[in-house]
């Protein structure tokens, strides 16, 4: 495969002929190797995006379900935790108003 660069290459000997042939062939192995790996990654991502489509266009999307069952104690408590923190500003603010501070 390299034998016409190599033979335009003097003073080397035969031997360091082969070993640079040795060495351009194995990076050649090499550089195919990832083109079929890059190829393989490119047909893989082509599959997946076609099966994302069907997936989308037939509504069959990921749907993420929260079972809140037991949790109806803390969710008041937040909710009652809000209001006060919302009445206490109000409050503040009302006084303000009636004090004739700015707001």
């Amino acid at each position: 495969m390299f034998g016409a660069m190599m033979e335009g290459i003097g003073g080397l000997s035969l031997g360091d002929k082969w070993a640079m042939m040795d060495i351009l062939e194995d990076q050649q192995d090499a550089q195919n190797k990832l083109i079929d790996s890059m190829t393989e990654l490119n047909r893989m991502q082509a599959e997946n995006m076609r099966i994302r489509n069907e997936m989308l266009e037939s509504g069959k999307t990921a749907e993420i379900k929260v079972d809140t069952t037991g949790l109806e104690p803390a969710l008041e408590m937040v909710m009652w935790h809000f209001v006060d923190k919302v009445r206490i500003r109000v409050n503040e603010s009302a006084q303000q108003f009636l004090l004739g501070f700015p707001a």
